[in-house]
């Protein structure tokens, strides 16, 4: 017999569900997107290589800047269904939404203000720079894609990571309310419940559009296809894959990243029902925004309290130091972390970063590790993003848990005593640590260098309770922020390298190759309406000098040789990039540089 007075009340409490979800439906997110993570990308790319280098090669015809054109009728289905998402919830202010597109273009015979955002049919154009910004959006479109944004907290290298600080049931309800996950997948469990493949296995990932392997396709079409058209669409795709990538590692500076730490994500962060989020990220967002991120190399890092000093977590105008002399009433004492010298603060780690160049010296473009895994996880002194965050700072939620702490301890074994053995940091971040001021009712957890880790106050219970504050914040970000600016301009850097040396000897260029796997260049003839046709291909040996006969002869009007460069390293990213040159029978040879006297 059936109770259709229960059937209504079932469907009366599903319809609640979905509205209780639907209430709060603000993304999950590590940097904000549309200021953190686009303020990192502008410090990259003025820092980059690549800019200079593409002007280089195609005779000052293409850099960041130029416009790029994609065909929506040369994607497939699943592409323009990821770049219409993204474009319909990409920020207007941010450069990444493209002119053009279907349905831009009216009739001809419409007014003239109806056609002020048509391009050519339906085509989509914008900047190169436009499409690596619609790509670090693409990838958190949906937001549940920020689940590949992690790596295991105790084993970063593992393919896939974990989370069990919350119960699987919460965390599926969280994923439908907050990260773009199906309300049905909480009955079905399918949903996220703590475990998920990391970044480290997406970097393999052979089928997600916007993974390498994909992109790596899209770069060499970029130089190989026939048309200018088909050149600049791969190009285009290529690039949203190049800014996906970056999203990932910026993301992997973010401690609750690097530390599979998931439930920071949910942290309240007002007392409004369903305001969840990240208070890191809310913190960068409120204080730096866009334009304002900490410096590559000035290292800004405020308010960074010294060993054995009194510090009042709740007033961090007073966690700078802890001077008995010090007069609270005089007003020339800093009494907020922003009043702060810079060289109050302690040093804390961070990678070796590439020098800005000096005023009028172009960017060494020189990469802190040879493959994107020794950018994520480390590479020769490079210790990698994902380390740096996770080896040395703490995540909401894995700070150590509430102890009960005699108060005769000394500042260091109460410190000991509250890391306990599972805290995952470097061995130098928790040598001769100490809490200071001790014993005391709240204060902060201490580098050995004074640095803050945590700041603790004692619960109701008497317990010390580690938590996260401003100062904390501040530092972090002072920390975090310019490794994550280096290590984009380092992948811009990787996937681009320099030309080789090149000299001309007549009909022939020799072509200086580093010691990488395997090298071959393809000879091209380019007309004056961008048609490529190959002439010619040579293998060439690595390590040593390689004489090419270009082949080319005599060129039409508005011809041009084209030499594309396809090399395999010995362990990274392929190599794709192409060289302008003329034709050779009109380069002449001009023997030795005269030489002129230098006048007295």
């Amino acid at each position: 017999m059936k109770h259709p007075a229960r059937r209504v009340r079932v469907l009366a409490g599903c319809g609640l569900l979905t509205l209780a979800l639907g209430l709060f439906t603000t993304p999950a997110a590590a940097w904000d997107p549309s200021t953190t993570h686009q303020g990192l990308l502008e410090s990259a790319v003025t820092r980059s290589a690549v800019h200079l280098r593409w002007m280089d090669a195609s005779e000052l015809e293409r850099g960041l800047f130029t416009s790029l054109r994609v065909d929506p009728d040369r994607l497939s289905k699943d592409q323009l269904r990821l770049l219409q998402l993204t474009m319909r919830g990409a920020p207007a202010d941010i450069g990444a939404r493209p002119l053009g597109g279907p349905g831009a273009c009216p009739s001809a015979d419409a007014p003239p203000d109806t056609q002020q955002f048509c391009v050519d049919q339906a085509l989509w154009e914008q900047s190169a720079l436009g499409w690596l910004r619609l790509g670090m959006l693409a990838e958190v479109t949906p937001s549940a894609r920020h689940l590949h944004h992690f790596v295991d907290r105790a084993h970063p290298e593992a393919p896939r990571w974990r989370d069990d600080d919350l119960p699987a049931a919460v965390l599926r309800k969280r994923q439908a309310r907050s990260n773009g996950e199906p309300v049905a997948g909480i009955v079905t469990g399918t949903n996220f419940s703590g475990q998920a493949s990391s970044a480290v296995a997406w970097l393999e990932d052979p089928s997600d559009l916007l993974a390498p392997a994909q992109t790596y396709a899209h770069l060499a079409a970029a130089s190989s296809a026939s048309t200018q058209a088909e050149r600049d669409h791969h190009l285009a795709l290529g690039l949203l894959g190049v800014g996906a990538l970056i999203h990932v590692m910026q993301d992997l500076s973010v401690p609750a990243h690097a530390r599979g730490d998931a439930t920071a994500f949910f942290a309240p962060l007002s007392p409004a029902v369903g305001d969840r989020g990240l208070p890191l990220q809310e913190f960068v967002r409120v204080e730096y925004g866009r334009t304002e991120l900490p410096d590559l190399l000035a290292q800004i890092s405020r308010s960074s309290p010294p060993a054995n000093s009194d510090v009042d977590p709740d007033e961090p105008a007073a966690s700078g130091g802890g001077d008995p002399d010090d007069d609270p009433d005089d007003d020339s004492e800093p009494d907020d972390p922003d009043e702060l010298d810079d060289g109050d603060a302690p040093e804390a780690p961070a990678p070796a970063a590439e020098p800005s160049p000096g005023p009028g010296q172009p960017p060494a473009g020189e990469p802190l590790a040879t493959t994107l895994l020794g950018h994520m996880l480390g590479e020769g002194s490079y210790s990698g993003i994902a380390n740096l965050a996770g080896r040395h700072f703490f995540s909401e939620s894995s700070v150590p848990a509430p102890a009960y702490l005699d108060q005769t301890l000394s500042p260091t074994k109460a410190a000991a005593t509250v890391l306990g053995d599972q805290h995952w940091l470097d061995p130098a971040e928790v040598e001769g640590a100490t809490l200071s001021p001790w014993p005391a009712e709240r204060g902060y957890l201490l580098t050995s260098t004074g640095r803050p880790l945590a700041a603790f106050d004692t619960d109701l219970d008497g317990r010390i309770r580690p938590y996260l504050d401003e100062t904390c914040y501040r530092d972090q970000a002072a920390q975090l922020l310019p490794a994550a600016a280096d290590v984009t301009r380092s992948l811009l850097d990787l996937l681009w390298p320099a030309w080789p040396q090149m000299q001309h000897r007549g009909d022939r260029v020799v072509l200086s190759i580093p010691d990488w796997a395997s090298a071959e260049v393809q000879v091209f003839v380019q007309a004056d309406d961008g048609v490529r046709r190959s002439i010619a291909r040579h293998a060439l040996e690595v390590g040593a000098n390689n004489v090419v006969p270009l082949g080319a002869g005599e060129l039409a009007a508005g011809e041009r040789v084209v030499l594309v460069l396809t090399a395999t390293r010995v362990d990274g990213p392929p190599i794709v990039i192409e060289q302008l040159t003329t034709s050779a029978e009109s380069i002449p040879d001009p023997g030795p540089a005269p030489i002129v006297p230098v006048p007295w």
